[in-house]
Protein backbone atom coordinates (compact mmCIF):
# COMPACT_ATOMS: atom_id res chain seq x y z
CA UNK A 1 0.00 0.00 0.00
CA UNK A 2 1.39 3.29 -0.90
CA UNK A 3 1.70 6.28 1.64
CA UNK A 4 -0.47 9.59 0.44
CA UNK A 5 1.32 11.55 3.12
CA UNK A 6 4.70 12.37 0.83
CA UNK A 7 2.60 12.96 -2.83
CA UNK A 8 4.71 15.69 -5.19
CA UNK A 9 2.77 18.84 -5.93
CA UNK A 10 2.79 19.99 -9.44
CA UNK A 11 5.79 21.54 -9.18
CA UNK A 12 7.56 18.59 -8.59
CA UNK A 13 8.07 19.48 -4.57
CA UNK A 14 7.34 16.81 -1.91
CA UNK A 15 4.62 18.12 0.01
CA UNK A 16 2.70 16.50 3.31
CA UNK A 17 0.00 17.68 3.22
CA UNK A 18 -2.54 17.30 -0.40
CA UNK A 19 -3.12 20.10 -2.70
CA UNK A 20 -6.09 22.58 -2.27
CA UNK A 21 -8.76 21.92 -4.49
CA UNK A 22 -10.85 24.60 -3.73
CA UNK A 23 -9.39 27.57 -5.44
CA UNK A 24 -10.53 29.96 -2.59
CA UNK A 25 -8.56 27.80 -0.11
CA UNK A 26 -5.40 27.72 -2.16
CA UNK A 27 -5.28 31.83 -2.46
CA UNK A 28 -5.28 32.11 0.86
CA UNK A 29 -3.27 29.59 1.91
CA UNK A 30 -0.11 31.36 -1.15
CA UNK A 31 -1.35 34.84 1.03
CA UNK A 32 -1.43 33.96 4.62
CA UNK A 33 0.52 31.28 5.35
CA UNK A 34 3.03 31.07 2.65
CA UNK A 35 3.45 35.04 2.51
CA UNK A 36 3.58 34.88 -1.41
CA UNK A 37 0.99 36.92 -3.28
CA UNK A 38 -1.73 35.06 -5.43
CA UNK A 39 -4.89 36.10 -7.53
CA UNK A 40 -8.25 35.16 -6.93
CA UNK A 41 -10.27 35.33 -10.42
CA UNK A 42 -9.47 39.48 -10.98
CA UNK A 43 -8.51 40.04 -7.46
CA UNK A 44 -4.61 39.98 -6.52
CA UNK A 45 -4.16 39.48 -3.32
CA UNK A 46 -0.89 40.74 -1.42
CA UNK A 47 0.74 39.21 2.11
CA UNK A 48 1.71 43.11 2.56
CA UNK A 49 -2.37 43.70 3.27
CA UNK A 50 -2.37 41.63 5.90
CA UNK A 51 -1.06 41.51 9.63
CA UNK A 52 1.26 38.26 9.75
CA UNK A 53 0.43 36.16 12.55
CA UNK A 54 3.00 36.61 15.57
CA UNK A 55 4.33 33.47 16.88
CA UNK A 56 6.46 32.60 19.92
CA UNK A 57 7.50 34.96 22.76
CA UNK A 58 9.86 37.87 22.77
CA UNK A 59 9.78 38.98 26.32
CA UNK A 60 10.83 36.91 29.07
CA UNK A 61 7.95 36.41 31.54
CA UNK A 62 9.33 37.35 34.70
CA UNK A 63 9.63 40.84 32.95
CA UNK A 64 5.86 40.66 31.61
CA UNK A 65 4.15 42.66 34.20
CA UNK A 66 2.03 45.09 32.73
CA UNK A 67 -1.01 44.54 34.86
CA UNK A 68 0.85 47.37 36.89
CA UNK A 69 0.55 49.96 33.79
CA UNK A 70 -2.98 48.74 33.27
CA UNK A 71 -6.47 48.99 35.26
CA UNK A 72 -9.92 48.64 34.93
CA UNK A 73 -11.20 51.18 37.65
CA UNK A 74 -14.09 53.25 35.93
CA UNK A 75 -12.66 56.34 38.02
CA UNK A 76 -9.10 55.73 38.95
CA UNK A 77 -8.25 59.33 38.67
CA UNK A 78 -4.34 59.94 38.89
CA UNK A 79 -3.60 63.35 40.17
CA UNK A 80 -0.21 64.79 38.45
CA UNK A 81 -0.52 62.49 35.48
CA UNK A 82 -0.71 63.60 32.01
CA UNK A 83 -4.14 61.95 30.26
CA UNK A 84 -4.21 61.74 27.01
CA UNK A 85 -7.59 60.16 25.53
CA UNK A 86 -7.48 57.97 22.20
CA UNK A 87 -10.35 56.46 20.03
CA UNK A 88 -11.34 54.92 16.83
CA UNK A 89 -14.54 54.53 15.12
CA UNK A 90 -15.69 53.08 12.23
CA UNK A 91 -18.52 54.40 9.79
CA UNK A 92 -19.91 55.08 6.35
CA UNK A 93 -17.44 58.23 5.79
CA UNK A 94 -14.67 55.96 7.17
CA UNK A 95 -12.20 53.97 9.50
CA UNK A 96 -10.14 55.68 11.75
CA UNK A 97 -8.10 56.68 15.21
CA UNK A 98 -6.86 59.44 17.54
CA UNK A 99 -5.73 60.96 20.47
CA UNK A 100 -6.06 64.27 22.13
CA UNK A 101 -3.75 65.65 25.34
CA UNK A 102 -6.19 67.64 27.66
CA UNK A 103 -4.67 70.48 30.05
CA UNK A 104 -6.71 73.32 31.72
CA UNK A 105 -9.83 71.73 29.35
CA UNK A 106 -8.25 72.59 26.58
CA UNK A 107 -6.59 70.39 24.13
CA UNK A 108 -2.94 70.97 23.81
CA UNK A 109 -1.95 67.79 21.23
CA UNK A 110 -3.73 66.01 19.03
CA UNK A 111 -3.55 62.74 16.42
CA UNK A 112 -5.51 61.11 14.16
CA UNK A 113 -5.38 58.56 11.11
CA UNK A 114 -7.60 57.52 8.60
CA UNK A 115 -6.83 53.57 7.66
CA UNK A 116 -8.61 51.19 5.01
CA UNK A 117 -12.53 50.74 5.42
CA UNK A 118 -11.52 46.70 5.64
CA UNK A 119 -10.19 47.76 9.36
CA UNK A 120 -11.62 46.48 12.61
CA UNK A 121 -12.57 49.00 15.08
CA UNK A 122 -10.89 46.46 17.00
CA UNK A 123 -7.64 47.49 15.14
CA UNK A 124 -7.85 50.97 15.02
CA UNK A 125 -8.43 51.43 18.81
CA UNK A 126 -5.38 49.38 18.77
CA UNK A 127 -3.50 51.56 16.57
CA UNK A 128 -4.94 55.26 18.99
CA UNK A 129 -3.40 53.34 21.43
CA UNK A 130 0.24 52.43 20.07
CA UNK A 131 0.28 56.15 18.54
CA UNK A 132 -0.15 57.59 21.92
CA UNK A 133 2.13 55.40 23.32
CA UNK A 134 4.66 56.51 21.02
CA UNK A 135 3.94 60.02 20.82
CA UNK A 136 4.02 59.98 25.23
CA UNK A 137 7.46 57.74 25.39
CA UNK A 138 9.41 61.23 24.94
CA UNK A 139 7.68 62.60 27.98
CA UNK A 140 9.39 61.69 31.07
CA UNK A 141 6.69 62.14 33.71
CA UNK A 142 3.95 59.89 34.33
CA UNK A 143 1.14 59.66 31.47
CA UNK A 144 -2.35 57.62 31.79
CA UNK A 145 -3.78 57.16 28.23
CA UNK A 146 -7.51 57.14 28.79
CA UNK A 147 -9.69 54.15 26.04
CA UNK A 148 -13.05 53.00 26.06
CA UNK A 149 -11.87 49.75 24.45
CA UNK A 150 -12.37 47.31 26.63
CA UNK A 151 -11.21 44.99 24.52
CA UNK A 152 -8.07 45.97 23.32
CA UNK A 153 -7.16 46.19 27.08
CA UNK A 154 -8.00 42.92 27.74
CA UNK A 155 -5.60 41.66 24.24
CA UNK A 156 -2.64 44.10 25.83
CA UNK A 157 -3.22 42.77 29.37
CA UNK A 158 -0.99 39.47 29.33
CA UNK A 159 -3.03 36.32 30.54
CA UNK A 160 -1.42 33.08 31.68
CA UNK A 161 -4.63 31.76 29.91
CA UNK A 162 -4.41 33.52 26.57
CA UNK A 163 -0.85 35.00 24.76
CA UNK A 164 -1.52 37.00 21.64
CA UNK A 165 -0.85 36.78 18.24
CA UNK A 166 -1.99 39.64 16.68
CA UNK A 167 1.25 42.22 15.96
CA UNK A 168 0.15 45.13 17.05
CA UNK A 169 -1.18 43.83 20.36
CA UNK A 170 2.72 42.79 20.73
CA UNK A 171 3.89 45.98 19.80
CA UNK A 172 2.23 47.78 21.96
CA UNK A 173 3.34 45.65 25.08
CA UNK A 174 6.96 45.76 24.28
CA UNK A 175 6.38 49.80 24.10
CA UNK A 176 4.80 50.08 27.87
CA UNK A 177 7.80 47.40 28.99
CA UNK A 178 9.85 50.00 27.58
CA UNK A 179 8.53 52.63 29.41
CA UNK A 180 7.39 52.21 32.49
CA UNK A 181 5.62 55.95 33.04
CA UNK A 182 3.34 55.68 30.72
CA UNK A 183 -0.32 53.40 32.57
CA UNK A 184 -3.62 52.25 30.24
CA UNK A 185 -6.95 53.16 31.72
CA UNK A 186 -9.94 52.08 30.89
CA UNK A 187 -12.64 54.72 30.40
CA UNK A 188 -16.27 53.44 30.27
CA UNK A 189 -17.90 54.74 26.70
CA UNK A 190 -19.71 58.36 27.01
CA UNK A 191 -18.07 59.10 30.29
CA UNK A 192 -17.56 62.53 30.65
CA UNK A 193 -14.44 63.90 30.68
Amino acid sequence: MRNNHNRCSPSGHRSSTPPFTNPKEATYAQVARARFSSTFFTVIFSPTYYESKSSGIDIHPHNFLLRHQISFEEYHRDSGAKAIYTDGSKTDEGTGSAYCTLENYGIIASWQGKVDHSNSVFQVELLAIKMTIEAASSLYRPIRIWTDSLSSLMAILPSSLMESHHGMVREIQTLLLSHKHIHLRWLQAQSVI
